[in-house]
């Protein structure tokens, strides 16, 4: 039992470090989609790379 406790809290936590990261990304997603005037980025050839 005590071993389940531990993995739930274990599962807690890697759960709430999952959904900072996600708030993280849907807000650098909404930076770069609505904050970004249009034509500052550019889109990069791999080509040219």
């Amino acid at each position: 039992l005590d071993e389940s406790h531990v993995r739930l809290r274990n599962l807690d936590r890697d759960k709430l470090i999952l959904e900072k990261d996600i708030e993280t990304k849907t807000n650098t997603i909404f930076v770069d989609e609505v904050e970004c005037h249009e034509g500052l980025r550019k889109s990069i050839l791999i080509e040219d790379w």
